[in-house]
Protein backbone atom coordinates (compact mmCIF):
# COMPACT_ATOMS: atom_id res chain seq x y z
CA UNK A 1 0.00 0.00 0.00
CA UNK A 2 1.69 3.38 -0.72
CA UNK A 3 2.00 6.19 1.87
CA UNK A 4 -0.40 9.25 1.22
CA UNK A 5 1.84 12.13 1.27
CA UNK A 6 -0.15 15.61 1.09
CA UNK A 7 1.95 18.49 0.07
CA UNK A 8 -0.04 22.07 0.71
CA UNK A 9 0.09 24.00 -2.82
CA UNK A 10 2.74 26.36 -2.38
CA UNK A 11 5.25 24.10 -1.38
CA UNK A 12 4.60 21.93 -4.64
CA UNK A 13 4.56 25.26 -6.52
CA UNK A 14 8.10 26.36 -5.06
CA UNK A 15 9.56 22.91 -5.59
CA UNK A 16 9.00 22.93 -8.96
CA UNK A 17 10.26 26.66 -9.19
CA UNK A 18 13.22 25.64 -7.62
CA UNK A 19 13.54 22.48 -10.31
CA UNK A 20 14.06 24.67 -13.19
CA UNK A 21 15.83 27.24 -10.62
CA UNK A 22 13.78 30.30 -11.24
CA UNK A 23 12.88 32.52 -8.65
CA UNK A 24 10.55 35.73 -9.53
CA UNK A 25 11.24 38.55 -7.86
CA UNK A 26 14.62 36.97 -6.22
CA UNK A 27 18.03 36.25 -6.69
CA UNK A 28 19.24 32.86 -5.59
CA UNK A 29 22.60 32.26 -5.10
CA UNK A 30 24.92 31.08 -2.66
CA UNK A 31 24.65 33.05 1.26
CA UNK A 32 28.34 35.27 0.64
CA UNK A 33 31.47 33.42 2.66
CA UNK A 34 29.70 30.18 3.31
CA UNK A 35 27.90 27.20 1.19
CA UNK A 36 24.75 28.05 2.26
CA UNK A 37 22.17 28.31 -0.21
CA UNK A 38 19.67 30.99 0.02
CA UNK A 39 16.99 32.95 -1.59
CA UNK A 40 16.70 36.57 -1.86
CA UNK A 41 14.59 40.04 -2.23
CA UNK A 42 15.41 43.04 -1.94
CA UNK A 43 13.14 46.26 -1.25
CA UNK A 44 14.96 49.86 -1.60
CA UNK A 45 17.79 50.87 -3.30
CA UNK A 46 19.41 47.73 -5.11
CA UNK A 47 22.75 48.79 -5.00
CA UNK A 48 22.72 50.27 -1.49
CA UNK A 49 25.01 48.15 1.23
CA UNK A 50 23.05 49.83 3.83
CA UNK A 51 20.09 47.50 4.28
CA UNK A 52 18.58 45.59 7.08
CA UNK A 53 18.10 41.67 6.45
CA UNK A 54 15.13 39.84 7.93
CA UNK A 55 15.41 36.40 7.90
CA UNK A 56 13.13 33.78 7.01
CA UNK A 57 12.94 30.37 7.26
CA UNK A 58 10.44 28.75 4.53
CA UNK A 59 11.40 25.89 1.63
CA UNK A 60 8.49 27.81 -0.23
CA UNK A 61 10.40 31.42 -0.93
CA UNK A 62 8.19 33.16 -4.17
CA UNK A 63 5.36 33.08 -1.60
CA UNK A 64 6.95 34.22 1.53
CA UNK A 65 8.02 37.24 -0.72
CA UNK A 66 5.04 38.14 -2.32
CA UNK A 67 3.52 37.94 1.65
CA UNK A 68 6.17 39.67 3.33
CA UNK A 69 6.82 42.80 0.57
CA UNK A 70 4.46 45.28 2.21
CA UNK A 71 5.67 44.53 5.21
CA UNK A 72 9.23 45.21 4.56
CA UNK A 73 8.31 48.40 2.49
CA UNK A 74 6.81 49.92 5.56
CA UNK A 75 9.77 48.59 7.91
CA UNK A 76 12.30 50.42 5.80
CA UNK A 77 10.21 53.64 5.57
CA UNK A 78 10.37 54.01 9.66
CA UNK A 79 14.30 53.30 9.20
CA UNK A 80 15.25 55.33 6.27
CA UNK A 81 16.18 58.52 8.75
CA UNK A 82 18.45 55.91 10.53
CA UNK A 83 20.38 55.20 7.28
CA UNK A 84 18.71 52.34 6.24
CA UNK A 85 18.14 52.16 2.02
CA UNK A 86 16.81 49.14 1.01
CA UNK A 87 15.36 45.84 3.34
CA UNK A 88 16.57 42.53 2.07
CA UNK A 89 14.26 39.28 3.18
CA UNK A 90 16.44 36.58 2.94
CA UNK A 91 14.84 32.78 3.38
CA UNK A 92 16.79 29.37 3.69
CA UNK A 93 15.26 25.70 4.88
CA UNK A 94 16.95 24.89 8.17
CA UNK A 95 18.14 25.96 11.58
CA UNK A 96 21.22 25.28 10.73
CA UNK A 97 21.39 27.39 7.60
CA UNK A 98 19.98 30.45 9.78
CA UNK A 99 22.57 30.19 12.51
CA UNK A 100 25.52 30.60 10.56
CA UNK A 101 23.57 33.73 8.34
CA UNK A 102 23.02 34.96 11.82
CA UNK A 103 26.43 34.18 13.44
CA UNK A 104 28.10 35.55 10.37
CA UNK A 105 26.04 39.19 9.90
CA UNK A 106 23.99 37.94 7.44
CA UNK A 107 20.84 38.43 8.87
CA UNK A 108 19.78 41.21 11.13
CA UNK A 109 16.48 39.76 12.23
CA UNK A 110 14.40 36.97 12.36
CA UNK A 111 11.27 35.46 14.06
CA UNK A 112 10.75 31.97 15.29
CA UNK A 113 9.07 29.45 17.77
CA UNK A 114 10.72 28.62 20.74
CA UNK A 115 12.86 25.86 19.74
CA UNK A 116 14.31 27.75 17.12
CA UNK A 117 14.51 30.87 18.87
CA UNK A 118 16.58 29.39 21.80
CA UNK A 119 18.88 27.46 19.16
CA UNK A 120 19.79 30.95 17.87
CA UNK A 121 20.18 32.48 21.02
CA UNK A 122 22.49 29.55 22.03
CA UNK A 123 24.37 29.02 18.42
CA UNK A 124 24.23 32.54 17.11
CA UNK A 125 23.89 34.56 19.97
CA UNK A 126 21.01 36.22 18.89
CA UNK A 127 18.84 38.31 21.21
CA UNK A 128 14.92 38.60 22.15
CA UNK A 129 13.68 41.68 21.46
CA UNK A 130 9.62 41.00 21.84
CA UNK A 131 7.11 38.49 21.36
CA UNK A 132 4.05 38.14 19.35
CA UNK A 133 0.68 36.91 18.21
CA UNK A 134 0.25 34.79 15.56
CA UNK A 135 -2.98 33.91 14.13
CA UNK A 136 -4.15 35.50 17.08
CA UNK A 137 -2.45 33.00 19.59
CA UNK A 138 0.12 34.37 22.18
CA UNK A 139 0.44 30.85 23.27
CA UNK A 140 0.34 27.28 21.90
CA UNK A 141 0.95 23.44 23.22
CA UNK A 142 1.09 19.91 21.73
CA UNK A 143 -1.60 17.24 21.62
CA UNK A 144 -1.23 13.15 21.14
CA UNK A 145 -3.70 11.91 19.24
CA UNK A 146 -4.72 8.61 18.11
CA UNK A 147 -7.70 6.42 16.92
CA UNK A 148 -10.58 6.09 18.88
CA UNK A 149 -10.15 2.11 18.96
CA UNK A 150 -6.63 2.38 18.66
CA UNK A 151 -6.37 1.28 22.54
CA UNK A 152 -4.04 4.01 23.50
CA UNK A 153 -5.32 6.27 25.70
CA UNK A 154 -1.93 7.72 27.64
CA UNK A 155 1.91 7.90 26.41
CA UNK A 156 2.84 4.08 28.46
CA UNK A 157 -0.12 3.12 25.80
CA UNK A 158 2.84 3.98 22.89
CA UNK A 159 5.39 1.75 23.89
CA UNK A 160 6.06 -0.62 20.80
CA UNK A 161 3.56 1.69 18.27
CA UNK A 162 4.74 4.22 15.96
CA UNK A 163 4.53 8.17 16.32
CA UNK A 164 4.37 10.32 13.59
CA UNK A 165 6.21 14.18 14.24
CA UNK A 166 5.62 16.62 11.26
CA UNK A 167 9.72 17.34 10.45
CA UNK A 168 12.95 18.17 12.51
CA UNK A 169 12.93 21.41 13.78
CA UNK A 170 9.17 21.66 14.84
CA UNK A 171 8.89 23.10 18.32
CA UNK A 172 5.22 21.95 18.64
CA UNK A 173 5.72 18.66 16.24
CA UNK A 174 8.91 17.30 17.14
CA UNK A 175 10.44 19.15 20.06
CA UNK A 176 7.76 19.38 22.68
CA UNK A 177 6.41 16.14 22.07
CA UNK A 178 10.04 14.28 21.82
CA UNK A 179 10.54 16.35 25.24
CA UNK A 180 7.67 14.79 27.10
CA UNK A 181 8.10 11.56 26.25
CA UNK A 182 12.02 11.96 27.29
CA UNK A 183 11.18 13.59 29.84
CA UNK A 184 8.37 10.69 30.88
CA UNK A 185 11.63 8.14 30.73
CA UNK A 186 10.63 6.64 27.24
CA UNK A 187 13.43 5.96 24.76
CA UNK A 188 12.51 6.95 21.37
CA UNK A 189 13.74 5.16 17.61
CA UNK A 190 13.79 6.65 15.05
CA UNK A 191 12.29 4.36 11.67
CA UNK A 192 13.13 4.43 8.05
CA UNK A 193 9.16 4.10 7.82
CA UNK A 194 5.91 4.32 8.93
CA UNK A 195 5.18 0.48 8.30
CA UNK A 196 8.48 -0.80 10.33
CA UNK A 197 7.79 -2.21 13.40
CA UNK A 198 9.24 -0.62 16.79
CA UNK A 199 10.81 -1.88 19.55
CA UNK A 200 8.48 -3.81 22.11
CA UNK A 201 10.89 -1.51 24.83
CA UNK A 202 10.58 1.69 22.97
CA UNK A 203 8.45 4.49 20.68
CA UNK A 204 8.59 4.36 17.13
CA UNK A 205 8.84 7.74 15.51
CA UNK A 206 8.82 8.63 11.89
CA UNK A 207 8.86 12.32 10.01
CA UNK A 208 5.41 12.74 8.37
CA UNK A 209 6.58 15.95 6.27
CA UNK A 210 3.12 17.67 7.14
CA UNK A 211 0.82 18.09 9.66
CA UNK A 212 -2.22 17.20 6.86
CA UNK A 213 -0.02 13.87 6.46
CA UNK A 214 0.22 13.60 10.24
CA UNK A 215 -3.69 12.95 10.79
CA UNK A 216 -3.82 11.08 7.19
CA UNK A 217 -1.39 8.41 8.58
CA UNK A 218 -3.38 8.27 11.88
CA UNK A 219 -6.91 8.12 10.37
CA UNK A 220 -6.06 5.18 7.83
CA UNK A 221 -3.64 3.49 10.47
CA UNK A 222 -0.61 3.95 8.81
CA UNK A 223 0.87 5.67 11.92
CA UNK A 224 -0.47 4.31 15.22
CA UNK A 225 -0.46 8.24 17.13
CA UNK A 226 0.96 11.49 16.12
CA UNK A 227 1.47 14.68 17.92
CA UNK A 228 1.08 18.27 16.30
CA UNK A 229 0.05 22.00 17.64
CA UNK A 230 -2.84 22.37 19.20
CA UNK A 231 -3.57 25.06 15.98
CA UNK A 232 -3.58 22.34 13.64
CA UNK A 233 -5.57 19.88 15.48
CA UNK A 234 -8.42 22.52 15.53
CA UNK A 235 -7.80 23.20 11.18
CA UNK A 236 -9.96 21.59 8.81
CA UNK A 237 -6.92 21.58 6.73
CA UNK A 238 -4.39 20.11 8.74
CA UNK A 239 -7.45 17.67 10.46
CA UNK A 240 -10.01 16.73 8.29
CA UNK A 241 -13.65 17.31 9.94
CA UNK A 242 -14.10 13.66 8.38
CA UNK A 243 -11.39 12.79 10.45
CA UNK A 244 -12.90 13.62 13.77
CA UNK A 245 -14.78 11.33 14.48
CA UNK A 246 -12.38 8.27 14.25
CA UNK A 247 -9.43 10.45 16.11
CA UNK A 248 -8.58 11.64 19.39
CA UNK A 249 -6.26 13.61 21.75
CA UNK A 250 -4.91 11.32 24.41
CA UNK A 251 -2.40 13.82 25.48
CA UNK A 252 -1.14 17.13 26.09
CA UNK A 253 2.04 19.17 26.89
CA UNK A 254 2.50 22.79 28.61
CA UNK A 255 1.77 25.81 26.53
CA UNK A 256 5.02 27.79 25.17
CA UNK A 257 4.85 31.23 23.26
CA UNK A 258 3.33 31.35 19.89
CA UNK A 259 6.64 33.63 18.21
CA UNK A 260 9.77 35.34 19.43
CA UNK A 261 11.19 38.26 17.33
CA UNK A 262 15.04 38.37 17.58
CA UNK A 263 18.05 40.54 16.15
CA UNK A 264 21.29 39.22 15.87
CA UNK A 265 24.44 40.13 18.31
CA UNK A 266 26.21 43.21 17.55
CA UNK A 267 23.29 45.05 15.82
CA UNK A 268 23.07 48.93 16.14
CA UNK A 269 21.39 49.61 19.20
CA UNK A 270 19.61 52.52 17.37
CA UNK A 271 18.16 49.98 14.63
CA UNK A 272 17.86 47.49 17.69
CA UNK A 273 15.36 50.04 19.21
CA UNK A 274 13.66 51.00 16.31
CA UNK A 275 12.32 47.75 15.22
CA UNK A 276 11.15 47.01 18.66
CA UNK A 277 9.57 50.65 18.87
CA UNK A 278 7.99 50.16 15.34
CA UNK A 279 6.54 46.71 16.51
CA UNK A 280 4.80 47.63 19.16
CA UNK A 281 3.50 50.70 17.77
CA UNK A 282 1.58 48.90 15.24
CA UNK A 283 -0.57 47.38 17.76
CA UNK A 284 -2.10 50.60 18.16
CA UNK A 285 -2.79 50.87 13.79
CA UNK A 286 -5.90 49.57 12.82
CA UNK A 287 -4.57 50.09 9.25
CA UNK A 288 -2.20 47.58 9.29
CA UNK A 289 -4.07 44.40 10.10
CA UNK A 290 -3.66 43.25 6.16
CA UNK A 291 -0.05 44.04 6.02
CA UNK A 292 0.60 41.82 9.46
CA UNK A 293 -1.35 38.56 7.53
CA UNK A 294 2.03 38.99 5.44
CA UNK A 295 4.37 39.04 8.59
CA UNK A 296 3.11 35.39 10.07
CA UNK A 297 -0.17 36.90 10.83
CA UNK A 298 1.08 38.72 13.69
CA UNK A 299 -0.63 40.67 16.05
CA UNK A 300 -0.36 42.11 19.64
CA UNK A 301 3.60 42.60 19.79
CA UNK A 302 4.80 42.93 23.63
CA UNK A 303 7.51 42.21 25.77
CA UNK A 304 8.28 38.95 27.14
CA UNK A 305 6.00 37.95 30.21
CA UNK A 306 7.28 36.55 33.33
CA UNK A 307 5.23 33.10 32.06
CA UNK A 308 6.73 33.36 29.05
CA UNK A 309 10.31 33.10 30.21
CA UNK A 310 9.42 30.04 32.37
CA UNK A 311 8.39 28.61 29.44
CA UNK A 312 11.34 29.88 27.22
CA UNK A 313 13.88 28.72 30.45
CA UNK A 314 12.18 25.19 30.68
CA UNK A 315 13.16 24.55 26.98
CA UNK A 316 16.49 25.96 27.42
CA UNK A 317 17.16 23.86 30.09
CA UNK A 318 16.25 20.48 27.88
CA UNK A 319 17.90 21.84 24.83
CA UNK A 320 21.24 19.78 25.54
CA UNK A 321 19.34 16.36 26.47
CA UNK A 322 16.99 16.51 23.80
CA UNK A 323 20.01 16.76 21.01
CA UNK A 324 21.56 13.83 22.82
CA UNK A 325 19.08 11.62 23.09
CA UNK A 326 17.59 12.34 19.75
CA UNK A 327 21.12 11.80 17.88
CA UNK A 328 21.81 15.46 17.16
CA UNK A 329 24.92 16.08 18.88
CA UNK A 330 26.91 14.72 15.90
CA UNK A 331 24.52 16.35 13.36
CA UNK A 332 25.17 19.73 11.26
CA UNK A 333 23.30 21.50 14.08
CA UNK A 334 26.00 20.70 16.42
CA UNK A 335 29.02 21.26 14.05
CA UNK A 336 27.77 24.59 13.31
CA UNK A 337 28.11 26.02 17.31
CA UNK A 338 31.63 26.01 16.21
CA UNK A 339 32.75 29.56 16.79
Amino acid sequence: MQIPLIQPFTRVFARLAFAFCVVIGAVTAWADGSSLMTSRAVYGDQGSDRRLVIGSLTNAPRYNFGQIKPFSLYILDQLKELGIDAVEVVTTDSHEKMIELLRNGQVDWVAATPYAALMYERDAKAEFILSKKSRGRGAYRTVFFARNDSGITSLEDLKGKTLAFEKPGSTSAYFLPAMELLGAGFKLVRLDSPRDTAPDDAIGYVFSGDEVNSSTWVHKRIADAAAFSNEDWESEWRTPPAFRKDIAIFHQTYEVPRSIELVRAGLDPLIRTRIRQTLLALNDDPDAKDMLLGYYAASDFAGLTADQMVALDKIRKTLKTFEDSMGLSDSKLAKVRKP
